[in-house]
């Protein structure tokens, strides 16, 4: 019997003589004492941590090739982290296993002997392949699910809506996920409380004017769209001893006084020397400025961006927001969301940077209250601009621009309304097993019903109830696993 660790099958060189595996792992039991009572309370079980040992000889031919093969196999057995350890016999499980212990061989001419102990913090086996299961309801009816293993497995549910709804639940036995509130047919209505006025995907031009001007420099150049984004056209940014570039603006049909503006953006430059900006401005009816988020990189030296957040114009207004994260380089590499809201006399700034699969994965949030209420005109438009500094090298266009746009208006709900929670083509995803919830890729947990448990599989067969059942394309994953 052999092994593989971290997809690595055993040097050649290496002979297992044996493996050594408890059948299951150290089990304590949680016990309480009351004096004056016999015996104790049984709070159940606690498992420990697993440890496989493995007795190996080394072979060689010559003393050099044996120290060699040493070296070798310490590279293969060292890591930070846990791996997955496979013992051959058993090929469609692993272990989560690391080398922690030193490790002594006993050692002749050209061959050696000892034992390796992997350490297993998590006890369990896993199965190699996990199961997904198509997840689309037709009614309340469950819809079965099948744990082979020997213990609960948690899973990870990915959901996509085909109409809005005020409340959702996935159901299984005593355990639950609901978010948002029922709706009393009899005394309430629902209520879209997040209405878009513009979602513009910057696949055109058209729409979009010029500019108006921009802080601390002038308006220079156009952009260009090749259909997934707005860039500096011909990577011209114009010259100037201060910032220079594009700038355009779009107006929306309504004036909205509580709104949320959201841009996906990109300032990601290939060298420390390269200098940009990425402004969205807020404008009043009369195209004045009302509002400014940014990110900016500043610095010759040290690709180390700042966020940018202001209510008002650059005269009078009110920079709440000169953040360049919990260290220098915190915004390297932005590739993710700007996002700016004012609802009553409260303005919030929201900067996101977003991975490959559309996840969250660095996040800062900060709020300014006007208490004396100065800047309250109504939004009639945005103004996008990219900008390069003075005579300084330029970050390419296709790491400087704006790929998407997006104004909400911001609706308070009355006693009588329930709002929509999710809506069409909104995504939610669920993982059981980190706690972890995201929509459309933001985490989210505001609508989550406290009383709501993360679901666990049990063994054998269970069902996953689904209300409403108004979603489709959407699964249940999850891993088998064994004591």
């Amino acid at each position: 019997m052999a092994i593989r660790f971290n997809g690595l099958d055993l040097p050649s060189f290496v002979l297992v003589n044996d493996i050594h595996i408890s059948l299951v792992p150290p089990i304590k039991q949680t016990t309480i004492t009351i004096s004056g009572r016999a015996g104790s309370y049984d709070f159940g079980n606690e498992l420990g941590e697993r440890k496989i040992t493995i007795d190996i000889t080394i072979e060689a031919s010559t003393p050099t090739e044996l120290r060699a093969n040493l070296r070798q196999l310490a590279t293969w057995l060292y890591y930070e982290d846990a791996k997955q350890l496979i013992l051959l016999d058993e090929p469609d499980k692993y272990y989560l296993a690391k080398v922690t212990d030193e490790i002594e061989l006993k050692q002749n001419i050209s061959m050696a002997q000892g034992s390796i102990t992997f350490w297993c913090s998590d006890p369990f086996s896993y199965a190699i392949q996990e199961k997904v299961i198509a997840l689309n309801p037709i009614d309340e009816t469950p819809i079965p699910i099948t744990n082979n293993g020997n213990q609960s497995s948690s899973p990870r549910f990915h959901v996509e809506f085909t109409q809005p709804t005020t409340e959702f639940a996935l159901v299984s036995g005593e355990e639950f996920l609901y978010f948002g509130q029922p709706l009393q047919q009899d005394t309430q209505t629902a209520t879209q409380t997040r209405v878009t006025m513009l979602n513009d995907d910057m696949s055109s031009l058209t729409g979009w004017t010029s500019g108006v001007g921009v802080d601390g420099g002038v308006i220079a150049g156009s952009f260009a769209t090749d259909g997934f984004r707005f860039s500096q056209s011909g990577g011209n940014y114009g010259t100037g001893s201060a910032w220079h570039g594009a700038a355009a603006v779009k107006t929306i049909a309504t004036l909205i006084q509580d709104f949320t503006m959201e841009a996906s953006v990109s300032l990601n430059p290939t060298a420390n020397n390269q200098m940009g900006r990425v402004e969205v401005y807020l404008l009043d009816v009369n195209n004045a400025i009302i509002g400014k988020i940014a990110i900016k990189d500043m610095s010759i030296n040290l690709e180390s961006p700042q966020l940018e957040a202001r209510a008002g114009n650059l005269a009078s207004g009110t920079l709440f927001v000169a953040y360049r994260g919990k260290k220098e380089g915190y915004w390297k590499d932005f590739s993710g969301i700007l996002r700016f809201s004012r609802i009553g006399n409260k303005w919030t700034c929201l900067a996101a940077i977003i991975d490959s699969n559309g996840r969250w994965i660095k996040q800062f949030t900060y709020s300014f209250v006007d208490t004396k209420n100065l800047y309250t005109a109504k939004l009639a438009g945005v103004q996008i601009h990219v900008g390069a500094y003075a005579n300084y090298a330029v970050i390419p266009i296709n790491r400087l621009y704006v790929t998407n746009v997006k104004i909400i208006q911001e609706n308070v709900p009355t006693s009588t309304q329930v709002p929509y929670i999710f809506s069409t083509g909104d995504v939610l995803e669920m993982d059981c097993a980190t706690g972890s919830i995201w929509k459309n890729g933001e985490p989210f947990f505001a609508d989550l019903n406290p009383s709501s448990t993360f679901i666990q599989l049990p063994t054998g067969t269970s069902g996953i109830s689904v209300l409403p059942a108004s979603i489709t394309n959407s699964t249940i994953t999850f891993r088998e696993r064994w004591l």
